[in-house]
């Protein structure tokens, strides 16, 4: 199989009563799925998308939005994955700046856009998943129709051609848009598929958002093995009992997750009053994962395999660690992020480009299968000796035993105040070793005196305030450490993904005295 609209076409044939799609009430086989996504794809064909058009996809996680996924790929396009929970503004920039011909969205995503139809760009039509859009569109509408095409549609491109742009964070505050390849994607898909031996018989469980790359795993890895994905209810997220309620009631077998959202499920979640048997993988991504949470995670599921991935949006994942156990109590260093996967090479550099002598601190740079083709609207990335490109992510590493490769942190994370070099990382890690500690995010902000100092953002248990908290951690850390303002919340903001929501954090450095600063 050469491209991802293989994996659908190829399960359908072999399985075409499987079950596929699980959404609440709603389920769907292979069969159905492969027959709806195609005609889908021969609707859009014929509204004139074709190979190389962009269509943003403003739906929640479920069987619509993995229909439109497939159909879109079916068509030979790209798809443009939009936070349905975006402002009206964040996706019209992000309609426009991929320069999408088609919006498929429902009629809440779609009357949003609307308001800001002046800034969509390019935009010629919609989708209406719906049907309840209001009357007057500023665009043609396409159909979306509701029953199976009996003759399957499917436009062949090249492997190498882009399948989806992924946008994310822009150094300089605008969002770029990462754009992957059939092939880029496929190199994981299977790879996963192979390594953790997925089946028929499994049932993933999928809980991140179309714009987050996690969810290439449940989208495609899952297709490739013909197995069952169920969609996480958008509210369990937020109360781990019902997370831990849909596990269980779904007998779901696989999960790929973010820690953050996994901590808090092993804190919260009544795991242990529930059966989780079925349970038998548990693969994070995304952040590093607290060593406590971690362990407290493991020892709540002894029978469930758990498996570290990394890499950056642009390089899909890079490098794999099975977590054969945690390190033993007391020492709380954070696991290794482990070695290449999917065929990839992953080196450690020094500034200048030369290669790290082992033991020594350099840049993680990527080349292989599953590296991105580029920014959207920029150059794409050279293609190097063998056909594979090359990406330096921007993260820090070092080898350990074993050639075992442990996270240092970001460019950015790494600052300087009072002319010490100071890891964002390591400070939150003495704080989460403190007791009553729930979570922790550190920001380094500008300061006219000493050129940045630091500010923490803390949940604690039981009575705990800032200025015992900070004294304790002028006990295990050096003063230029210590953050310099402390506020206690009640949980960290999250975005869509599950990630600490860091500009939310900054926009919170507002707060008076009374609400907690030191």
């Amino acid at each position: 199989m050469t491209l991802l609209s293989h994996l659908l076409v190829e399960s359908a044939r072999r399985s075409p009563d499987a079950l596929a799609l699980e959404d609440g009430d709603e389920s769907i086989s292979y069969g159905r799925l492969e027959g709806l996504a195609s005609a889908l794809a021969r609707s859009l064909a014929g509204a004139g998308v074709g190979p190389g058009d962009r269509v943003a996809i403003l739906l929640p996680r479920g069987v619509d939005s993995a229909v439109a996924v497939h159909a879109v790929l079916k068509a030979g396009a790209i798809y443009v994955p939009v936070d349905p929970a975006s402002p009206p503004a964040r996706a019209a920039l992000l309609v426009s700046s991929a320069g999408a011909k088609v919006a498929i969205g429902n009629g809440e995503t779609l009357s949003a856009l609307a308001t800001r139809r002046e800034s969509a760009g390019s935009l010629e039509a919609v989708v209406d998943a719906s049907g309840e859009r209001p009357s007057g569109p500023p665009w043609r509408s396409i159909p979306w129709p509701r029953s199976p095409d009996a003759s399957r549609f499917l436009v062949e491109v090249a492997p190498d051609s882009a399948a989806y742009v992924l946008y994310t964070s822009g150094s300089t505050g605008e969002p770029k848009g990462v754009v992957h390849s059939h092939a880029s994607a496929l190199a994981f898909a299977e790879w996963a598929r192979e390594t953790f031996r997925l089946t028929p018989g499994d049932r993933v469980a999928a809980s991140a958002p179309l714009s987050f790359d996690l969810s290439t795993f449940d989208l495609f890895s899952a297709c490739a093995a013909g197995a069952s994905v169920a969609f996480v209810p958008r509210e369990a997220l937020g109360f781990p009992v019902l997370l831990t309620r849909f596990l269980a009631e779904r007998r779901a077998s696989a999960w790929y997750s973010v820690p953050s959202i996994l901590a808090n499920w092993a804190r919260r979640g009544a795991i242990a009053e529930a059966d989780l048997s079925s349970l038998r993988l548990l693969v994070f991504a995304g952040e590093v994962f607290p060593t406590r949470d971690l362990r407290a995670l493991m020892r709540l599921l002894p029978r469930t395999a758990f498996h570290n991935l990394y890499g950056p949006t642009e390089t899909n994942v890079a490098t794999w660690f099975p977590v054969a156990e945690p390190p033993p109590e007391g020492d709380e260093r954070a696991i290794p992020i482990g070695k290449a996967c999917c065929g990839d090479e992953v080196d450690l550099v020094r500034g200048d480009g030369s290669p790290c002598a082992p033991g020594e601190e350099g840049e993680i740079v990527v080349s292989g299968p599953t590296v991105m083709l580029g920014y959207w609207g920029r150059d794409p990335l050279p293609v190097g000796e063998g056909g594979r490109r090359r990406y330096a992510t921007g993260d820090f590493g070092v080898e350990g035993p074993g050639g075992y490769l442990h996270f240092r942190g970001r460019r950015d994370s790494q600052v300087k105040t009072r002319g010490h070099r100071v890891e964002l990382g390591e400070v939150e890690a003495a704080l989460l070793s403190l007791e009553g500690i729930v979570e922790a995010c550190v920001l380094a902000l500008p300061d006219p005196q000493f050129g940045t100092v630091l500010a923490a953002f803390i949940v604690a248990g039981g009575a705990s305030g800032p200025g015992r908290i900070v004294g304790e951690l002028r006990s295990r850390l050096p003063a230029h450490m210590v953050p310099e303002r402390a506020l206690l919340l009640s949980a960290l903001p999250r975005t869509p993904s599950g990630k600490v929501d860091r500009p939310a954090l900054f926009a919170r450095l507002d707060v008076g005295p009374s609400e907690g600063v030191r």
